[in-house]
């Protein structure tokens, strides 16, 4: 089959908020598991001395590993979960992208500019270009017809650029009260540190549920966010289907 379709059927979430309870419509418990999505190693029940973690390590690989485990700890608090869902309520329960495929954009384009070139020795105005991304995001189009776009980003002038130039190709989608900058300063969100968790967090929880994802790796959020919409898709697409785009490095693994 061609694991590039969008699949025809999808879970969607539910339309009663109940947003005090535990299980709630868009954290609901489902969605962390445990969910066994592929066979103990051979014989694993029987010898103990079969290490279970390398034996996926060896037959899954890393990236697969580190899916699990950030899958497993992406619970947010019960504050924090109250003041995510009414920043998703608009875009998710009661909003547009309910049930509906789109791709995810994660455009990092702030103070973390200065050191790229210096760090991994490319070009961040050709790598981080809208030009580049819109151009992996035309590539999904071709093969999915995907017309939705989510968009996080740290940048005004990014989002400004979008919204001008790509609006008549595609239905761009984005998050409301949330900190940028015009500004490549240092560390330019300290003094809004304590009121943007709940923004960011919530661009996180929008791309792990975003059908295919594109972004820069030198980002540790990004990172974060491939593996956890690896995890979170695993019973939607093949986990070997080629969903997570990135402009600049590869990923790579955090200490």
């Amino acid at each position: 089959p061609n694991t590039d379709q969008v699949p025809s059927t999808r879970t969607s979430t539910s339309s009663s908020l109940g947003i005090r309870k535990e299980s709630s419509p868009l954290f609901d418990t489902k969605y962390f598991g445990p969910a066994r999505v592929i066979d103990e190693p051979p014989g694993w029940l029987f010898d103990k001395n079969v290490d279970i973690i390398e034996y996926w390590e060896r037959t899954m690989g890393r990236f697969w590993i580190r899916a699990q485990m950030a899958h497993y700890l992406w619970r947010p608090s019960s504050g924090l979960r109250l003041a995510m869902e009414e920043r998703l309520r608009p875009l998710l329960t009661d909003g547009p992208l309910l049930g509906r495929p789109f791709i995810g954009l994660h455009i990092r384009y702030s103070d973390n500019i200065r050191n790229f070139e210096n760090d991994f020795g490319r070009d961040p105005a050709v790598t981080r270009s809208l030009k580049h991304y819109m151009q992996i995001a035309n590539d999904i189009r071709k093969t999915t017809g995907i017309t939705d776009i989510y968009v996080a980003t740290d940048s005004v002038y990014m989002l400004q650029d979008l919204l001008r130039n790509f609006s008549n190709e595609w239905t761009i989608h984005v998050q409301d009260r949330v900190p940028r900058t015009k500004t490549q300063d240092w560390v330019w969100y300290r003094d809004s540190r304590s009121s943007s968790a709940p923004a960011i967090a919530a661009d996180v929880e929008m791309l792990r549920r975003a059908d295919y994802v594109i972004g820069a790796a030198q980002s540790n959020v990004y990172r974060l966010i491939m593996e956890l919409n690896m995890a979170y898709h695993a019973g939607t697409y093949l986990w070997t289907t080629n969903r997570h785009r990135i402009v600049d490095i590869e990923w790579y693994e955090d200490p």
